[in-house]
């Protein structure tokens, strides 16, 4: 999930803009079709060739993205990770559903699931704390996140911040194709808060190979759940 990029000038930025841009069509769109796709084979298993295609466009997107688009951090902290989420999936159900998850395999679970015992802190929109810095540009007080506090032998030793940021993409009612065959919004549109899924480390505090893996095995645990989610509409679904 996580990718660095590099700030380089390049000769023809604004079609590599436009290029950017209709990548980023294109993977909404297959990953529109593989959660389609995964509802109607009942948990059978994704389309190979969607996948193979979305690996593809990814890859192609990546490429571009070293080369001409530069990363702004709007937060404090150690970033970990981000991936952005698709228009379509609805924000509200997904926090919910990672946040359940989290109670369960890192709260009540964490010392066996994970090697350290956690608790976890629900943030509201109105409220969102990421290290020092507080986002009040949202005030809905729908759940946008949760803090992670990670603990060995009673004493704090990390925290970590789950969430989605504040930044917008546009939702359409339907995906069409343009002369050439590229993905193109059309219908209806509208806005849609929280680009993109991140986890930040929000503390100063020195980890040691036990708490990096404790770190590393949450995170591993967190994507498995939202894969889930995007394949089956659960993070408690069951893999095939």
């Amino acid at each position: 999930m996580a990718r660095a990029i590099k700030n380089t000038p390049t000769v023809n930025r604004e079609l590599k803009g436009e290029t950017v841009t209709r990548l980023q069509l294109q993977i909404e769109e297959l990953q529109d079709q593989l959660a389609k796709a995964a509802v109607l084979n009942k948990g059978v298993g994704s389309d190979q060739v969607l996948l193979q295609q979305l690996n593809a466009v990814e890859a192609a997107y990546a490429e571009l993205q070293e080369e001409t688009v530069p990363v702004t951090l709007p937060r404090t902290g150690f970033f970990i990770s981000k991936t952005e989420v698709p228009a379509f999936i609805p924000r509200d159900d997904m926090m919910d559903q990672i946040l359940r998850w989290a109670l369960i395999e890192a709260e009540e679970g964490g010392q066996r699931n994970f090697g350290m015992p956690m608790k976890i802190h629900q943030r509201f929109r109105d409220t969102m704390t990421w290290g020092f810095e507080i986002h009040q540009r949202f005030r809905d007080g729908s759940t946008w996140g949760f803090e992670v506090e990670i603990i060995k032998e009673g004493e704090r030793q990390a925290d970590l911040s789950v969430g989605f940021d504040d930044e917008m993409c546009i939702k359409s009612e339907w995906i069409g194709q343009d002369g050439s065959g590229m993905p193109t919004k059309e219908g209806k549109q509208e806005e849609v808060a929280g680009k993109h899924f991140e986890i930040w480390k929000t503390c100063d505090r020195k980890v040691d190979e036990d708490l990096r893996a404790t770190i590393r095995a949450f995170c591993t645990g967190l994507v498995s759940a939202l894969n889930k989610y995007y394949a089956f509409g659960s993070v408690f679904a069951e893999e095939v």
